[in-house]
Formats: C-alpha cells, structure tokens, sequence
C-alpha cells in the first residue's frame, strides 16, 4: 500500500517521466516487431533438423501423407486406368520423393519378379476380378493399401523436401493435380489427401485465420463494452487503450525474446489480455470518475485512484501471473511456453494500465471524463444491490453452508474426470483431410501405428522356431483386442508363403525377402523383429487400457520365453503415457497456484482467517466447470486443464478487489456486517461489468472451428461467471456468519497479529 501512496504522490509531481517510461518501453517494444526475422531463421534451421532424416523402406509409418481415394468398384478398366493416370502424374512433380500404392507392391521374393497388381489395360473381367482376389489375399495390400471392402484404397506418399517451395505443393496443388489426373479418366472415383502434412497444414491456414479473426472481435468486443459501460467517449478510448498498448508491448517483448509461438498463445493470448487488462481499467476509470465528479481535478482524480486501487490492481495482476507461471511445472514444452508467454503478458498490461489510465485521464482527454457518470448514478445507489445485501444479513449461516456444500460435492465429482487426448480436439473436423482421415479410421482401422518390438537373445542355435511361436504368441494379444486393426509381421508374411511346413519353421523364408521389404520385418544383426498393428482416433483413453492390457501380457510372454524381450511403442503409447504425466504436472501446478494465491491473499490483507475464507469462492468455479465437464461427458483434455489454470488467476481478481473495499470499510470504523454491505453495493456493479466484459470477450472463441479452444472458451465463460457468485454471495455471507472471529474485521488490532 506504502508503495502505491508513493508512486501516487510521484505521479501528481513527475508525469512526463512516467511519460518517458511509457515511451521507452513502446521503443524496446517496436525493436521486436522490427525484427522478426532471427526468429523465423530459428525456425527453419528446427525445421530443416526435423525432416533431413530418411524414411525406412517400404514402412507405411514413415508416410508424409496419404492419397485416399474411393469409389463404387477399383478393379474396373476405368478405375485402374485413371489410377495409374493419378500416381503418374503425383510422381512427376518435382517435390514426390516416392509414391507406395498396389501396383508397385514389392515381391515377397527376392529372385521373383515385381509383377503390376493390375492387369495391363484392354484385360478381360476375369483378370480383374482375379486381382481383387489377389489384393484380398496378400499381407502387404489389404488392410494396408486397400480396405477389406476393395472400395478405398490408399497410396502413402513421401516428398522430398528440398524441393518443395511452398506450403500449396504438400497439400492443394498436389490434389489439384491427383484430381485433375484421376477426372481425365471420366471415373467417379473420390480423391482426397490426408495424414500428418495435409492435416498440420489445414490447421495451420485455419489458425492464421482465426488469429486476425479473434483479435478483430476481442477489441470490437472491448470497444461495445466500454461503450454501454460508460457513454463518454473519452473514457471509452482511456480504458480500451491502455491494455491495446499492454499486448502491443507484450507480442513485442515476447518476439523480442524469441518466445516460440503456439495456437494458444497467438489466439487466446490477446484476447485473454484484452480482457484482464479492461477489468482492472475499469475498476480505475470507475474510481477516476467518481473523484472527478466529487469536484477533484484530474490530476487529482488520476492520482487518487492509484492510491486507492493501486495495491488492488497489482495483487490481480500478480495472482494471474502465479496461475500462469505455473504452467512452468508442466513437461510439455507448449504449455510452458503458453504459461511464460501468459505472465509477461498480463504484466505488461498492468504496467500499462496503471501507467496509461491515470496519465491519459489527466491530460486534456480527460477533463470531461465525468460526462455520463452523474446522469446514470454511482453503484452504491443500485437497489439491486441492497437488496442483495439484506439477504446476505437475513440467510449469512444458510449461504455459508450451501458454498461450502456444494464446493466439496462439486470436487468430488471433478475428480471423476479423466483425461483423454484425440486428433479431432486439435483439428478442424470441417475439413476435407480430417474427413479423408474419418474414412480411413473406418476403412483401414486408422492411419496410426503402434509397434510391438520382438528381441530375441544372442548366442542360442537353432531358435528360429522360438522366435516363430513368440512372434504367432504376440499375434494373438494382438488378435484379442478389436480396437487393434491390421497386423502386420513375419506371421502374417512368411503365412502366406506357399509351403507345407509349418509356421514355426519358415523363419529361414526371411533370406527370400528383398532388400525394400526384409527391413520392416526384421533386424537380425540387432536380433529383433516386430507387429505393426493400426489404431484408430478414438482417444487416449479409449486405449489406455487396450495398451495396458497388452503391456502386461507381454510381460507374462517373456516369462514363459526367458531371454525374449517384448515392448510395445509407437506414438500414441508415448502420447498415452505422457498425456497422463501432462495432466498429472498441470493438476499439480493448479495446486501450486492455489496454494500460492491464497497465501498472497493472507498476506496482502494480513489475515490468515482470510485466506482461509478465499478458498470457497476461488475453488467453487473450477469445481462448478469440471462437474459440468463430467456432467456432459467432456474428457480432461490438456486445453481444459490449461484453462483450470488461467481461470483461477482470472477468478480470484473479483476476490481481491472485494476484499479490498472490504478492508477499506472496515478501516474507516464499520462493524463486519456494514462494512460488507457497503462493499457489495460499492464494488457489485464493477464486479458485474468486469464479469460481463470477461464473458463477452471468451465467448468469442466459441465460433472457432477448432474444438480445443471452443473448449477453453467455454470453461473460462463459466467459470468467470461462477466466480461472480462465489465473491458476491458467498464470501460475503462467510464474511458475516464468521464475524465471531476478530481476524475478519480489518478495522481491528488483530489484523496485525495475523
């Protein structure tokens, strides 16, 4: 408080410095804009690490993206000629490195010929129909390159990436040729292109998209709000500005310091600014204006309103960058840096609010700042608000019983939430790709894999027979699980080879195998093969206990197999084990926040009864949104968890600045029960507009095509909307019925004890 009084006298007598400050930190700002491009020379030097490697032979894993196309019957004159059509022209342009599709399946032997799939054109029905049963009978083409159906098929494709010059050649300009190739044929075939480029690109052009899109609604938003709010242009333009100046200083420091970018950052983050910013702006120029319009000049206006919502301003500031900041905790680089990007922000727009509005209200824009306050009245006048204020008197024990209540029942049915991570929460699932990948999931059991890696000991004779019964053991884990599709392994393989022996004895076929195909089956130097299994978007927790379930049957495979080691890998096990790590990390942080706002509380207003006090109505809104998340079926997915975190540095403001007005009626010799009522009737209409600016700004968000930020909007609108009732009807009601201790009244000596 202390250092607030003072900035407050230094400001009445030395504003063009803090004029100077304001110019100097808009300067370093600027720098960063001018300079974008180290950061994007950064970026592509990582970009360029990421793709030099060289994909495996014939592995399907490797694939860049995929052709998908589909029709009526593919073993037509028609529909094989414009299928050939098709991969001849994709493996003409320049930046295809190589195009796996049924004709060019390699030969199970190495001393056979590579024969077409396909007869040549001008064959009979019979022959077609004899290579549809062909493809259906072969390990490598169905349930891999062709669907079990003969109706879709797929063509993986790998590009060489020193030849593609832009992002159109992975994705538009290569279908627009496919399809240009494939209609020459007059065929009803359906081309698409799916898989990772294809799918990150889309998302790429819809997020650059709703990067612009979002910050032109965030402050036309802001712009109506403050509006309504305050029918005084001048006031208007002050409270707007001043956080528009933060975010500007804030991109500009984060690209300063070459802060990597991600989609919540470069979405949310400016509209969560905007909105932090105008809630302590408008607890400033309510302030402002009502000085002024008791006669004060605006200098003295501007000055006093920083003596008194200083402390306050900069508590709500601080507690957001602690929820922030603990997003630091997690393991996932993206959320860290969404945290970090989160905590300069919101201090950037704090020092611009407290600098920008008290300087700006005190300038020539400011001398009729008052216009539109005396005609509409003050708060303290609202009969809503003593109305509300003599309930919280008449029923403080029956509202004190019910927050407390229906906190613990609403954690304890948050804690039924489990996590879950899926493609669709990331991907617009309007599009063309993520539609081509829908299909495939159907068609194919999905175009993501997971590994199951056999290794056998070194030094034993004779033990390819063991290692045939282990690799048919795993087949049959495999075989167990429906959500598991389309094995592929020496099983399937060296089973089709046409043999009188048994399985257990054709692992010496694997010398046969060519030199493209024997490295996806098997390493015998590292003594090791493996089953490709497909797996489709259903979620992390959908096959979090598929995965267990085969983990630990693999375990017992290895003790009935001494000297074999079994694992099983591929990204989604990582994404699957990691995800509970993220959620485990980010839940773990929540706390950390938690616990490290509600001791900023007891200490900021030197009462440990307060902060104790603090926890139902900043745990009520989290608590209230993820027994709506359960209610609704929503998993806990890392953007939910993020937005636990944001919202609780968000929420706990209106707590900070109750208690605020509180502790200054208390202070001017109130009784708890009158210092509560002026307080809610002096800062409900505030906290009402903050509330609904907040609201206004996030919901935004919720036209978004992309799910996991329409979930992120979704959480804060609620819980910001929660938090309202927790700090204006159950705090104060606990406030009230607890008045028996001293340490609630900060009028008192007792308060220093604390």
């Amino acid at each position: 408080m202390q250092l607030f009084t003072w900035y407050a006298d230094y400001f009445r007598g030395h504003r063009f410095v803090v004029w100077g400050f304001v110019v100097l930190l808009t300067l370093v700002s600027g720098y960063g804009y001018w300079q974008p491009e180290r950061v994007v020379e950064r970026r592509r030097s990582d970009d360029a690490v990421k793709t030099a490697a060289e994909s495996e032979a014939f592995d399907l894993r490797g694939s860049d993206c995929f052709l998908v196309i589909d029709g009526d019957d593919l073993f037509t004159a028609d529909s094989v000629r414009a299928l050939r059509n098709v991969i001849a022209v994709v493996e003409e342009l320049p930046y295809v490195h190589r195009v796996v599709w049924l004709d060019r399946v390699p030969s199970r032997n190495r001393f056979g010929l590579d024969e077409p799939l396909f007869p040549p054109e001008g064959s009979s029905l019979e022959r077609f129909q004899v290579a549809r049963e062909r493809a259906l009978s072969h390990p490598l083409i169905v349930g891999q390159l062709i669907a079990a159906d003969a109706r879709t098929m797929i063509a993986p494709i790998e590009f060489d990436w020193l030849e593609v010059r832009d992002n159109e050649d992975c994705s538009d300009r290569l279908l627009a040729a496919a399809r240009q190739a494939g209609g020459e044929a007059s065929t009803n075939l359906r081309i698409r292109l799916t898989g990772y480029v294809p799918l990150s690109l889309d998302y790429d052009r819809l997020f650059e998209r709703n990067e612009k899109r979002f910050r032109i609604i965030a402050y036309s938003v802001s712009l109506l709000m403050a509006t309504i709010i305050f029918r005084g242009l001048a006031a208007i333009l002050i409270v707007v500005a001043a956080p528009a100046m933060g975010m500007f200083w804030a991109f500009g420091l984060l690209e300063l310091l070459q802060e990597p970018s991600n989609p919540l950052t470069n979405v949310v983050l400016p509209v969560l600014l905007m909105m932090v910013g105008l809630t302590d702006g408008v607890h400033l120029m309510v302030r402002i204006r009502h000085e002024k319009a008791g006669g004060g000049t605006c200098l003295d206006a501007a000055a006093e309103s920083v003596r008194h919502l200083g402390l306050a301003c900069a508590l709500t500031s601080v507690t957001t960058a602690v929820g922030f900041g603990s997003l630091l905790l997690a393991q996932s680089e993206v959320i860290q840096d969404f945290g970090r990007a989160c905590a300069i922000g919101v201090i950037c727009v704090f020092i611009a609010v407290i600098m920008l509005i008290p300087l700006l209200s005190a300038s020539l824009i400011g001398r009729n700042l008052e216009r539109g306050y005396r005609n509409r009245g003050t708060a303290e006048s609202h009969a809503g608000w003593q109305k509300l204020s003599g309930l919280l008197q008449r029923r403080a024990g029956a509202l004190t019983l019910l927050g407390i209540g229906f906190t613990l029942v609403a954690m304890v049915v948050s804690l039924q939430l489990r996590p879950d991570d899926k493609l669709s929460s990331s991907q617009p699932t309007s599009s063309e790709p993520f539609e081509a990948l829908r299909h495939c999931d159907q068609a194919f059991g999905g175009l993501e894999f997971v590994t199951v890696v056999i290794s056998w000991p070194e030094g034993k004779q004779n033990q390819t027979a063991r290692i045939m019964d282990v690799v048919s053991e795993v087949g049959g884990i495999v075989d167990q699980e429906p959500l598991l599709r389309s094995p592929l392994s020496l099983r399937e393989l060296l089973g089709s080879f046409p043999s009188d022996l048994p399985l257990r004895e054709r692992f010496s076929y694997v010398a046969f195998l060519p030199q493209e195909l024997a490295p996806m089956f098997v390493n015998e130097q590292q003594r090791t093969t493996k089953m490709t299994v497909r797996i489709q978007d259903l979620g992390i927790a959908r096959y979090r206990p598929v995965f267990s379930r085969v983990k630990d049957r693999l375990v017992q495979l290895e003790k009935r197999h001494p000297g074999f080691q079994l694992e099983l890998v591929g990204s989604p096990v990582r994404r699957c084990d990691n995800l509970w790590k993220i959620v485990t990390d980010l839940a773990a942080s929540l706390g950390v926040a938690s616990m490290i706002i509600l001791v900023m509380i007891a200490v900021a207003f030197r009462s440990f009864t307060l902060g104790l006090l603090s926890i139902v109505p900043n745990l009520l809104p989290l608590a209230l949104t993820g027994t709506i998340l359960y209610w609704l079926g929503l998993p806990l997915e890392i953007a939910s968890v993020c937005s636990f975190t944001v919202c609780l540095g968000i929420a706990v403001d209106d707590t900070i600045h109750f208690l605020t007005r509180y502790r200054f009626e208390c202070q001017q010799g109130h009784d708890v029960c009158e210092a509560v009522r002026r307080a809610v009737q002096g800062v409900g209409g505030a906290l009402l507009i903050t509330t609904v600016i907040l609201v206004s700004g996030f919901a935004t968000v919720l036209v978004s095509e992309l799910p996991a930020q329409r979930t992120f909007s979704a959480m804060a609108c609620t819980t910001i909307t929660s938090a309202l009732l927790g700090d204006l009807v159950f705090l104060p009601a606990m406030l009230i019925y607890f008045r028996r201790f001293r340490a609630v009244h900060l009028g008192t000596p007792s308060v220093e004890e604390d």
